[in-house]
C-alpha cells in the first residue's frame, strides 16, 4: 500500500531532480529506513527476548521480520527500498548524462582560446 503512495513521488523526483539531489534524497530516505529497522530490532531485543524461554531465542530474527511485516502504519521497509531505488536512479541518471556529453565541445564564439 505504501509503495502506491511513494511511487508517484519517486517518479516525479526521478524526472525533475538533478542526479546529485536525487542521490542525496535517496541516501536520506534510505538512512531513515535503516534507522527504523534498527529501532524495531532493538525494541524486540529489549521487550521480546527477555520474555521468552531460552529455546525460543533463536527465533529472534523471525520475530523482527514478523514485527516489520505487521507494522503497516510505519513504512520502514518501503522507505529503505525507495531510498535505495532513488540512489540507484540518481547514479544511473548521472552516468547517462555523462555518456550524452559530446567528446569535443565547441569553444565559445570567437574561436579557440589563445594558447
Amino acid at each position: 500500500m505504501w509503495l502506491l503512495v511513494f511511487a508517484p513521488i519517486l517518479l516525479w523526483a526521478a524526472r525533475t531532480l538533478q542526479p546529485g539531489t536525487l542521490r542525496r534524497a535517496g541516501r536520506l530516505v534510505l538512512s531513515i529506513g535503516v534507522v527504523g529497522l534498527v529501532i524495531v530490532a532493538a525494541r524486540e531485543a529489549i521487550v521480546w527476548l527477555p520474555s521468552v524461554p531460552g529455546e525460543w531465542r533463536s527465533y529472534y530474527p523471525h520475530r523482527v521480520l514478523f514485527s516489520l511485516a505487521v507494522m503497516t502504519e510505519w513504512p520502514i521497509v518501503q522507505a529503505a527500498a525507495i531510498g535505495a531505488l532513488c540512489g540507484y536512479v540518481g547514479r544511473s541518471k548521472r552516468t547517462q548524462d555523462k555518456a550524452m556529453l559530446p567528446a569535443h565541445q565547441p569553444h565559445a564564439v570567437g574561436g579557440p582560446p589563445d594558447a
